[in-house]
C-alpha cells in the first residue's frame, strides 16, 4: 500500500527503513528520501521487505525532506513490536 514504512531485508540497503510510493507490477518501488529519491524509487522484491503497520500521510510523501524526517522519526521512536524493527534498529 503505497505510504507504508518498509524495512529492507536483503541488499546493500539492509536494515533502512524505506516508504513505499507505488508500484511496478507486483513490485512495491521504494525510497528513503536520502539515498534514494522520490523522482528515482527502487524497484524491490516484496519477499525482500519486512512490512511494518506505520504508514506516512500524502502530505509527508510530498517531497524528500518530509520523507527522511517522517522516517527518522520513526526509526527514532521505540516500538515493542520486534517485527516492526529493522536489523540495525534493535
Amino acid at each position: 500500500m503505497i505510504g507504508q514504512v518498509v524495512c529492507s531485508a536483503k541488499g546493500r540497503d539492509r536494515g533502512e527503513l524505506l516508504v513505499v510510493v507505488g508500484f511496478n507490477g507486483a513490485f512495491p518501488l521504494v525510497c528513503n528520501g536520502k539515498d534514494r529519491r522520490k523522482e528515482k524509487p527502487k524497484q524491490k522484491n516484496p519477499k525482500h521487505l519486512k512490512f511494518t503497520d506505520a504508514f506516512l500521510t500524502s502530505k509527508q510523501l510530498n517531497s524528500n525532506s518530509s520523507i527522511r524526517k517522517a522516517l527518522n522519526a520513526l526509526s527514532a521512536k521505540p516500538t515493542d513490536m520486534e517485527e516492526n524493527k529493522c536489523q540495525n534498529q534493535i
